[in-house]
């Protein structure tokens, strides 16, 4: 990854978590290596590299970004959720190598300035097999008005549904934006959306 690409992933990334004073220097030094890694998708060296941290450094094990960031974790290798109860609200995904599903909601504003940034990493990728597909975890009317409003006023081009508020509890939605990798029907990444670089795609794409 190129040096400007890990400064700002890991700038991202502190934004996402939250700014803290839980980690001293070299405790967020080696963390902001561990993203690094993780946008490489070398999902086995996170897992040595964040359990050797905690290991040097056990207080860490309940430090706010550390806990946020082994949450993301949990769900690699495991089947990705069914599209099957998606009520399209715009287009919909046609079969592709990797997808990335994007959860967000139009009343969030985090996830309002996400969108430009998904829209045009699914333009960069648009012939080489990526689909990104958003997906709102609140079906009622009065969202769906939103969304297309939102996807309309953003320019936002891919496919976008809603999806039963339950999945909030069943993928554990509670922070929004959040996105998932899929290859092969399995989660190989989630994280949060501006994460994604191209060369995270790029890295999923030959996982």
């Amino acid at each position: 990854m190129r040096p400007l690409t890990v400064l700002i992933f890991c700038l991202v990334a502190l934004n996402a978590f939250g700014q803290n004073n839980e980690l001293s220097p070299e405790e967020q030094a080696r963390f902001d290596q561990i993203l690094a890694d993780y946008s490489h998708l070398q999902v086995a060296k996170v897992h040595r590299g964040l359990g050797q941290l905690i290991s040097d450094y056990p207080h860490l094990n309940h430090a706010l970004p550390v806990a946020r960031f082994a949450k993301n974790l949990v769900d690699i290798g495991k089947p990705a959720p069914s599209l099957d109860s998606v009520q399209w609200i715009q287009g919909a995904p046609a079969p592709a190598k990797l997808s990335v599903l994007v959860f967000w909601t139009p009343d969030c504003p985090h996830c309002l300035e996400d969108l430009p940034h998904s829209q045009e990493l699914s333009c960069q990728f648009n012939d080489q097999d990526v689909q990104f597909i958003g997906l709102t975890p609140n079906d009622t009317t009065e969202i769906k008005a939103k969304i297309a409003d939102s996807l309309r006023s953003s320019a936002t081009s891919f496919p976008a549904g809603v999806v039963p508020e339950e999945w909030k509890t069943r993928w554990d939605l509670s922070r929004l934006p959040l996105a998932l990798l899929v290859r092969d029907g399995r989660i190989v990444w989630r994280g949060h959306p501006l994460w994604i670089s191209a060369e995270t795609l790029e890295a999923a794409l030959d996982y």
